[in-house]
């Protein structure tokens, strides 16, 4: 927000609130201590007075709470239609409250009444931003990627490595070799857009597509093809950003329909007390067309924040918690709760003109029943460790070299499981 105007009217925000508590009556005293909801309920009662307005809308104006500082204003201007002062106060809170028409309607109603050359050169400068932020918040804004790569895997089926495992009924049974750990290299193609289109300076909506490709050389039955949709609504208040999340997404292995997953949930993002702090939750269901006992509800919740300097700190920490429901009682132990960590070390500086990036996730989860078969109830201890290294070539190009570590420790072996994967892959940015 510009504070050229602010600072002429009452030279600084300092001053200003002093001004403003000096005013009104020492129930004021509590919008700065912090206690503004509770203070909100007690000032209702002398809202009306267009003294105590006044000095109430400049208050919720600089402590960020621009849409009631708009109808202080409004109830000012209808007692004295006359005070432009009010009306000057009105714009800038429109202004931040992103109603970019009320505020031009408001500025241009003062810039009529002939002001002093200083406040009507203020409110000029203020009327040729709100132009520049129509045109540009009407703007389509998009981002586009396209990734093709190859590289090496040392279990491309996810399986144990083991030759036999222990079944309750049957004893030892020795694995067919499908069933085990195979090795393969692969090939791998991605296509990425993502668009978002503003419907006011603080509202918008967003979208975007993504379809992923993997072809093993030699193990057809394991090759894998993602196709993702997104899209919602975003918003912005004085709370933070707010996101209204809507994804489907369908994934194919060896050309079968494998798995369903549609998600609908809720995110924020804000900086309390000055420390980023992202929260969501997501709900939704998981489906298995050719097996439906492993059909599963979601629910997921999310918490992360970031450390360290500028606008992408480069430390990324969170924590999520994730419970999955059985749809069928036959399917009942395909349910668990699960628990996790992830950790982002991302774009630590240049190395050799290369930049390094480290990830890691750490996952406990618990079975929701004993398993038939193996009559247990199944744990898992999920990690994976990923360490990247990307080189500029152009503004559009870039190399990327990647190494992977993925293991789960289960107290039923056939889920237990190591894997290491090296990639090499090239992409290219785009968009406006």
């Amino acid at each position: 927000m510009d504070r050229q105007l602010s600072l002429f009217l009452l030279h600084g925000r300092v001053f200003l609130l002093a001004f403003v508590l000096c005013l009104c009556s020492p129930k004021l005293m509590a919008v700065a201590s912090g206690d503004w909801d509770q203070w909100l309920d007690r000032a209702a009662a002398e809202a009306g007075d267009p003294d105590f307005d006044m000095a109430f809308g400049l208050a919720a104006l600089e402590l960020g709470h621009p849409e009631r500082a708009v109808f202080a204003f409004e109830r000012v201007l209808m007692a004295r239609p006359w005070d432009h002062r009010a009306r000057l106060e009105l714009g800038r809170a429109q202004l931040a409250n992103g109603n970019l028409a009320a505020a031009r309607r408001a500025f241009q109603a003062v810039l009529d009444a002939n002001p002093p050359e200083t406040v009507a050169q203020n409110v000029r400068l203020m009327l040729e931003r709100i132009e520049t932020a129509e045109r540009a918040r009407s703007r389509f804004r998009w981002h586009g990627e396209l990734m093709l790569g190859g590289g090496a895997d040392s279990n491309v089926n996810g399986a144990t490595a083991s030759g036999t495992i222990s079944i309750p009924a049957l004893g030892r049974v020795i694995l067919e070799s499908d069933a085990r750990a195979q090795d393969d290299n692969f090939v791998e193609a991605e296509a990425m857009f993502s668009g978002y289109l503003p419907a006011t300076l603080r509202r918008g909506w967003f979208g975007g597509v993504d379809v992923y490709e993997r072809n093993n050389l030699n193990t057809d039955d394991y090759d894998l093809r993602g196709v993702s949709l997104q899209g919602g609504a975003a918003w912005v208040t004085a709370m933070g950003q707010w996101r209204l999340p809507l994804q489907v997404q369908r994934l194919y292995l060896a050309e079968e329909d494998y798995r369903w997953l549609s998600l609908a949930g809720l995110g924020w993002q804000g900086r309390p007390a000055g420390h980023f702090l992202g929260l969501s939750a997501q709900t939704g269901r998981i489906r298995y067309p050719d097996s439906p006992t492993r059909d599963v509800s979601l629910h997921l919740i999310e918490a992360t924040t970031r450390l360290g300097a500028g606008q992408r700190p480069p430390f990324q920490a969170a924590i999520f918690l994730g419970r999955e429901i059985a749809e069928k009682e036959e399917g009942k132990h395909q349910g668990r709760d699960y628990l996790g960590l992830r950790g982002v070390v991302d774009g630590i500086g240049p190395w050799r003109g290369w930049v390094p990036s480290l990830r890691a996730v750490a996952q406990v989860a618990e079975h929701a029943a004993e398993d038939p078969v193996f009559a247990v109830t199944r744990w898992d201890r999920f990690y994976q460790l990923a360490f990247f290294l990307q080189r500029p070539i152009t503004p559009h190009w870039q190399v990327e070299m990647a190494v992977e570590i993925t293991g789960n420790l289960s107290n039923i072996g056939l889920y237990d499981y190591r894997r290491q994967q090296g990639s090499l892959r090239i992409r290219y940015r785009f968009g406006k």
